[in-house]
């Protein structure tokens, strides 16, 4: 298996079959953006596997990635004010991700964010957007959209 399909299974939850996966596009949602690449995106999350799948979805693309497991390993971390983009998780064990969305604004930290959740009903996803997310996207999620949220919200600080 190769790591490409890897990322398809952790990223979609689908099976590997013949053919093209979800994370190879025939549009790059970079293409035209090549001075977004670079850029250091934060990706908050308790479930390893999602930190590992989106870190290589977004190297892939040309972005830096730092992982964290924790709302506070985020907050104590020295990358918190290098960050262009944060995505994260919305139901952690130490604090939610629009929790966490509120104390960084409230501490002056204006980093775009997209939520990132396996728990997506409508009122959820409508409040996240609602207090400023990016995006709000849903557990499995498509590797492309990801790409293009990102895209979007670096290109909102560039």
């Amino acid at each position: 298996m190769t790591l490409r399909a890897l990322y398809h299974v952790l990223i979609t939850g689908g099976d590997i079959s013949p053919g093209p996966s979800r994370t190879e596009f025939e549009v790059n949602p970079l293409d035209g953006a090549k001075e977004l690449a670079g850029a250091i995106i934060g990706v908050v999350d308790d479930d390893e596997s999602i930190c590992v799948a989106v870190d290589g979805l977004l190297r892939s693309a040309g972005f830096r990635v730092v992982t964290f497991s924790s709302a506070k390993a985020l907050l104590n971390s020295m990358y918190l004010h290098m960050l262009a983009c944060l995505i994260l998780d919305l139901r952690m064990p130490d604090m939610d991700g629009l929790s966490l969305r509120r104390r960084l604004a409230d501490d002056g930290c204006q980093i775009p964010i997209i939520i990132l959740s396996a728990h997506g009903d409508s009122e959820t996803r409508a409040r996240a957007v609602n207090e400023g997310a990016v995006a709000f996207l849903t557990k499995p999620f498509d590797g492309e959209l990801l790409l293009a949220a990102v895209t979007r919200a670096v290109a909102r600080i560039t």
